[in-house]
């Protein structure tokens, strides 16, 4: 843990940070504060160890398998006690699990997406996006077309969520997010279940290359985020098709070395944002990872930019729709006597 004296006034800085995790990045832009890079630095390291160990035992499952991991528990991590965060890191393993097992079943696998998005509802109430990687993981693995064990998943899944919560514990705990109300965290819940839910039908009953990237993108941009959901989607939006073309273009001329580092780089500075709570450019630098991680020989460049762009704009109708619907509920009505 840090020392008493550093992390009580990295705590201060935070908490004393605009509330709002717009304005903080707003007030920020891209750069960085030079603490929470050196912890992120730090971070991406420590995680580096069991990403190189899970690679080399299991190929590129073991790595993936820490890194949602690690994603799953990483808000968990930052604002909760190590076991409450390790409490909420096992049903992200147990996804995992679940998802590799019905790859080939697309009744069961948009059902058990569906229930996945639906999970996210009560957490959101906690704080939110609390748990909002679950849903990304599963859209993931429900469409992979390797082999895998549910059990190696489980536990990378549990490595890389250890990981994260011994950064957390060390770096302390950090402000949370607020909740969101009730009613708006499931309606939210059961528009991106309904939705991510079809697109995963559609993908693996219909055999689309590469159509999982529309269900995933789905998962990362459809959140409930209280009043500004319109800038925050559109946020997504950018930083999600702004990663995913970004890693397209590179991944055809990288050997693989370089990828490998490059998804370190993006690692690194997806932390770093975390850490600041800018969580629209901690978007940008998660999704290149999948996609270079995902990179096939097999699959063009074109088919992943397009189903990233589909996913994204499906994504933002909805949140606009869902907004507008929301604001119509509360918009302010003239009394009688006006």
């Amino acid at each position: 843990m840090l020392p008493r004296s550093s992390q009580d006034g990295y705590s201060r800085k935070m908490s004393s940070a605009p509330a709002s995790a717009d304005a903080q990045g707003q007030a920020l832009g891209w750069r960085i504060p030079r603490k929470a890079l050196a912890l992120s630095v730090i971070a991406t390291l420590v995680l580096g160890i069991p990403a190189v160990a899970g690679f080399a035992i299991s190929g590129v499952t073991g790595v993936i398998g820490v890194f949602f991991g690690a994603l799953v528990a990483l808000r968990p991590a930052l604002g909760m006690r190590p076991l409450s965060a390790l409490g909420l890191s096992i049903p992200g393993a147990l996804t995992a699990a679940v998802a590799v097992t019905v790859t080939d079943q697309p009744v069961a696998a948009a059902s058990f997406v569906a229930l996945c998005c639906l999970l996210v509802a009560p957490a959101n109430g906690i704080s939110d996006g609390l748990l909002a990687a679950i849903p990304s993981v599963a859209a993931v693995l429900v469409a992979t077309t390797t082999t895998v064990s549910p059990a190696a998943m489980i536990g990378w899944m549990l490595v890389g969520s250890l990981v994260a919560i011994t950064l957390g514990h060390w770096l302390g705990p950090l402000p949370m997010s607020p909740g969101i109300d009730s009613a708006r965290s499931w309606r939210h819940a059961a528009v991106m279940a309904l939705a991510v839910g079809a697109v995963t039908y559609v993908v693996l009953a219909w055999h689309i290359p590469h159509g999982y990237w529309v269900a995933l993108t789905l998962t990362v941009v459809l959140r409930p985020v209280g009043d500004g959901t319109r800038d925050k989607a559109w946020a997504r939006v950018l930083g999600t098709i702004g990663g995913a073309t970004a890693a397209v273009v590179v991944a055809p001329w990288l050997p693989p070395w370089a990828i490998y580092t490059l998804v370190t780089c993006c690692v690194l500075l997806a932390v770093g944002y975390a850490i600041t709570k800018d969580y629209a450019r901690q978007i940008a630098f998660v999704t290149p990872p999948l996609v270079l991680l995902d990179a096939s020989p097999e699959t063009t460049g074109l088919e992943r930019i397009g189903t990233t762009i589909a996913g994204a704009l499906l994504a933002a109708v909805i949140a606009l729709a869902l907004t507008w619907w929301e604001n119509r509920d509360t918009a302010p009505k003239l009394s009688p006597d006006s």
